[in-house]
């Protein structure tokens, strides 16, 4: 059973590999290559119709893996003889069919090889496998021959000597062996191995490592294809000689370039390293370990840290890794305080594009005396700013810059403002805003600010243009930055 449970395992590894060779071949090759007699292998037949087949695919996958990356054959696709299998125990009695009455698939291949095999319960466990090749120019079976094996390890070096009979014997080519040995750093990346247009394998483990045996003498191209994108990353033709080992390595690599300093002071010079290395402004990095974690560090001229952080790359591709400095950030929330004589508190956001320009979006609430009401007015005003750092930045404790402003009121209650008396209206019209007209429940305006701030105080002064009463007014407030 030990031998059974090891056999199984080295199937189920055999028949995942193969199992992806059904696949398409690899096209746009850098080389054709040429393809001669077609060859049919079937999977051989468990004559006692055991419910294990073990053996069968053991022995099925070890012939076809090998023959069918074969320059010098044809070896068409593995659904195509699972679908032949039933013409195993017709090729077994080949001087006994009539060609006239012999199946038509039969004719379609150059050489078909058959077989079957039989278990003997023994001790130690023994296999007897009968191997045959039928040739359609003859047009009978040219080869014939069984053989005896353990059914543990052993059982590879009897394929070796199938393999080894049935090229010797039948395709008249000597049979001495090289080896091709893959060593693939792929990281997070997929890549499709195929040898002679034949996809044999995929390499999706980190560090993907494979050794198989080809045919001395015989001309391989061997393609390493990225999915992703369907290039191919390597490409090797070699014709390896008796008993030679080919390496075939390839490491996942990319690109990476280095972009300015966000949010940089004016006129600030840095100090760039890239994994211990110096490096520069826009500078390119190529073929970087796609495996791994990259570092970069950022000083400027007096040695101060600016940037310290880690990146990866993408096999193929080129990336960019953008330091930014340390700063007060691009966003915050400012808190308009009443004050100055002005009945106006309100909150806001601002985002900073660049460390010297801010987009700032908020709404105040103002509130207004009317003593002939005996109430008080409300206004809320949706407010819209875009300001400058003519000194300092964010980063800076005192900073002092300008902009300008849109606001949009609206009063409240509309109710209220109808109960005061039109005279009375027309009066301070006339004495606040000359030549406006009457109090409106919504009105807008526009001007200019400037503003200095020391840590997270700011105030700014200005003045708007009230469009409704047609008449300037000033602007102040004092907030906090949270």
């Amino acid at each position: 059973m030990k031998a059974l449970v090891l056999i199984a395992t080295i199937t189920a590894a055999l028949f995942f590999a193969a199992g992806t060779a059904a696949a398409a071949d690899l096209t746009n090759s850098t080389l054709p290559v040429k393809q001669a007699e077609k060859f049919y292998i079937l999977p051989i037949e468990d004559i006692k119709s055991s419910k294990s087949n073990s053996f069968q695919l053991v022995v099925f996958r070890s012939i076809y893996n090998f023959m069918r990356i074969i320059p010098s054959v044809d070896v068409p696709e593995d659904n195509l003889m699972n679908d032949l299998f039933w013409l195993s125990p017709v090729l077994a009695k080949w001087d006994r069919i009539k060609q006239e009455t012999a199946p038509k698939q039969v004719y379609d291949a150059d050489y078909i090889l058959y077989g079957d095999y039989d278990v003997k319960q023994k001790d130690p466990e023994k296999v007897v496998i009968r191997i045959g090749v039928w040739s359609k120019a003859d047009n009978k079976n040219v080869f014939t021959k069984s053989y005896e094996t353990a059914t543990d390890i052993e059982i590879f070096d009897s394929i070796d000597l199938i393999l080894k009979n049935v090229i010797e014997d039948v395709l008249k080519i000597d049979y001495s062996l090289g080896r091709l040995d893959f060593d693939i750093k792929a990281g997070s990346e997929k890549y499709d191995i195929f040898i002679n247009n034949k996809l044999i394998d995929a390499a999706d483990k980190k560090d993907y490592r494979k050794s198989m045996s080809v045919l001395g003498g015989q001309t391989y191209t061997i393609n390493i294809v990225r999915p992703r994108d369907g290039r191919i990353v390597y490409s090797e033709t070699k014709t390896l000689g008796a008993k030679e080992n080919f390496q075939i390595t390839y490491f996942a690599t990319g690109s990476v370039i280095v972009d300015p300093v966000s949010y940089a002071q004016r006129g600030q010079k840095f100090i760039y390293t890239v994994d211990g290395k110096q490096a520069f402004e826009n500078e390119e990095f190529t073929n970087m370990n796609a495996l791994s974690n990259h570092n970069i560090i950022v000083v400027d001229d007096h040695t101060n840290l600016i940037y310290m952080g880690s990146f990866n790359v993408v096999d193929g591709l080129t990336s960019h890794v953008t330091p930014e400095e340390k700063w007060g950030g691009p966003l915050h929330v400012k808190l308009d305080l009443p004050g100055l004589g002005i009945g106006y508190g309100g909150l806001a956001v601002e985002y900073f594009p660049w460390r010297y320009l801010w987009i700032e979006a908020g709404s105040d609430i103002g509130w207004y005396n009317v003593p002939e009401l005996s109430a008080t007015l409300y206004d809320i005003m949706p407010r819209f700013d875009l300001g400058y750092y003519f000194l300092g930045d964010m980063a800076a404790d005192f900073r002092a810059g300008a902009g300008i402003t849109g606001s949009y009121y609206i009063y409240f209650s509309q109710s209220a403002i109808n109960q005061i008396n039109p005279a009375y209206l027309n009066q301070i019209n006339s004495s606040a805003y000359p030549g406006s007209g009457p109090v409106n429940a919504y009105d807008y305006s526009a001007g200019l600010f400037a503003v200095a701030e020391w840590k997270w105080f700011s105030l700014r002064v200005g003045a708007s243009y009230d469009f409704g009463a047609r008449s300037f007014f000033p602007v102040a407030a004092i907030s906090l930055k949270l």
